[in-house]
């Protein structure tokens, strides 16, 4: 009874063991070329949802010919095509549906560009705008995962979330060329120099008339001073423009100065105002972080805060961009701060 005992349990033992072998070789069957396949197209086409439909109709292929072919048990199918069934939902739970897109904008140089409006465009064609900080630093938080464009000054770079599980933060530089300026509009009563002619003394001829002994009348002629043109630099245009400080105006260095003029120009988008040491600065330095996205006539552009300079030549900008990237000439006058 000993050994028959034996051979039974031996014989069991060699069933189950088969029984797992054959449940690890189904579930490697129907795990191992399914998820191989959505591995390969989530990367290559970076759509995750069409290629799970392709892991799973060849997972159910995959079943049929393992049953036909009775490579293995009906049991150890069902039992790898519901750890299957296991796996795809609870995917379902833990896939990301959003992302996190930031970056840096260059310029050619390499030089960061700050304040500058970003716009994102997402798979569902929605369009996203925000703008860089001090150094050229974005972000764009819940964005649908998938493909994107960004898009600055008219240049695009694309991006997307690839790979077997899309990462939650994606990072996309764009480096971007300087806008071109706009020849500024001629305007013919502004842009025009100024000649002033200052009007001199008609030239006179004094005719002086001695009886002896000169025959003849003696002509004076008195000489007049020459002509005067005073010939003044062109000012900003009216759709750009400073009317206070004007140049080489004096302020007050211990408070704050309003800055008033115009930034209107066709298709507007923002408009900001900078200050630089000197005539000609070697630097600018903006006076208000947020860019003012409203058209100002005639009105306040922007608030200084003069208390921290010292006495000197300064130069104020005035720079107003249309929603294509480019803009005209900027306004620039020239102050003095005193103490």
């Amino acid at each position: 009874m000993s050994a028959k005992s034996e051979n039974q349990e031996s014989g069991a033992r060699q069933r189950a063991e088969r029984q797992i072998v054959d449940v690890a070789r189904a579930i490697g069957a129907i795990f191992g070329v399914p998820l191989t396949l959505f591995a390969i197209i989530s990367s290559l086409i970076n759509q995750p949802f069409i290629a799970l439909v392709v892991a799973l109709v060849t997972a159910i292929l995959v079943s049929i010919w393992v049953v036909y072919t009775r490579w293995t048990g009906f049991l150890e199918v069902a039992v790898a095509g519901l750890a299957l069934i296991v796996v795809v939902l609870a995917g379902f739970v833990i896939w990301p549906r959003t992302m996190t897109v930031e970056g840096t904008i260059l310029d050619t140089a390499g030089i960061s560009v700050s304040h500058e409006k970003v716009v994102l465009i997402d798979v569902d064609g929605v369009h996203r705008e925000t703008s860089t900080d001090s150094e050229g630093h974005y972000q764009f938080k819940r964005v649908p995962c998938g493909p994107y464009r960004v898009r600055v000054r008219g240049h695009e770079v694309g991006g997307g979330a690839a790979g077997i599980l899309p990462i939650r933060v994606v990072y996309t530089n764009l480096a971007i060329p300087e806008p071109t300026p706009k020849p500024a509009p001629t305007h013919t009563s502004t842009n025009t120099p100024t000649l002033t002619y200052t009007p001199t003394a008609t030239s006179t001829v004094a005719l002086t008339y001695t009886p002896a002994p000169t025959p003849f009348p003696v002509i004076t002629e008195t000489p007049s001073a020459t002509p005067t043109l005073v010939l003044q630099s062109a000012p900003c245009s009216p759709e750009v423009n400073i009317t206070f400080p004007r140049m080489d105006e004096k302020l007050n260095g211990d408070g704050t100065v309003d800055i008033k003029g115009t930034a209107s120009i066709p298709d507007f988008d923002f408009y900001k105002v900078e200050w630089g040491e000197g005539e000609v600065p070697s630097k600018f330095h903006i006076i208000n972080p947020e860019l003012h996205r409203t058209p100002i006539i005639k009105g306040i552009l922007d608030t200084w805060n003069t208390g921290s300079l010292s006495e000197g030549v300064y130069t104020l900008r005035l720079t107003v961009v249309d929603n294509r990237g480019d803009f005209p000439p900027p306004c620039e006058v020239r102050i003095f701060v005193e103490r």
